[in-house]
C-alpha cells in the first residue's frame, strides 16, 4: 500500500491482467464502489523486505496516472505478451510525455468476453 494506491506483483501476465480487469470492472459502479484505474508494466524488479523496486515500478506508476477511472493501461512489453494470449483486446493509445518518459506508449486493456 502506498497512500490510497495498491501495488501488486505477479509471476504470470494473465494473472495481472485478470486482477486489473476485475479491479476496473464496470460492475464496481453498479455496486456503489468507486471506479478504479490500473497501470501495469512487465519486467524485472528487485524485491527487498516486502517491497519492490526498479524502473518497471515507476513505469507502472506513470501508466496508472494516465489511466482514466475504470480503465487499465499496460506497457509495450506486457501488451505483446497479452496480445499473444488471445483472451484480451488491446487498444493502442497515442504516446505521451510524462516525468521520466518522453514518448510513453500504452495500450488500454479489455477482456474479449
Amino acid at each position: 500500500m502506498v497512500g490510497d494506491e495498491v501495488l501488486f506483483v505477479t509471476d504470470q501476465p494473465a494473472g495481472a491482467a485478470g486482477i486489473a480487469l476485475w479491479l476496473t470492472s464496470p460492475d464496481r459502479d453498479r455496486n456503489g464502489l468507486p471506479a478504479l484505474r490500473a497501470g501495469m508494466a512487465a519486467g524485472r524488479v528487485l524485491t527487498r523486505f516486502g517491497d519492490v523496486y526498479g524502473p518497471v515500478v515507476n513505469l507502472a506508476a506513470r501508466l496508472t496516472s494516465l489511466a482514466r477511472p475504470g480503465t487499465a493501461l499496460v506497457d509495450a512489453e506486457l501488451a505483446a505478451v497479452l496480445r499473444a494470449d488471445g483472451r484480451y483486446r488491446l487498444q493502442h493509445r497515442r504516446p505521451v510525455a510524462v516525468r521520466g518518459y518522453h514518448h510513453l506508449r500504452s495500450w488500454a486493456l479489455r477482456s474479449r468476453e
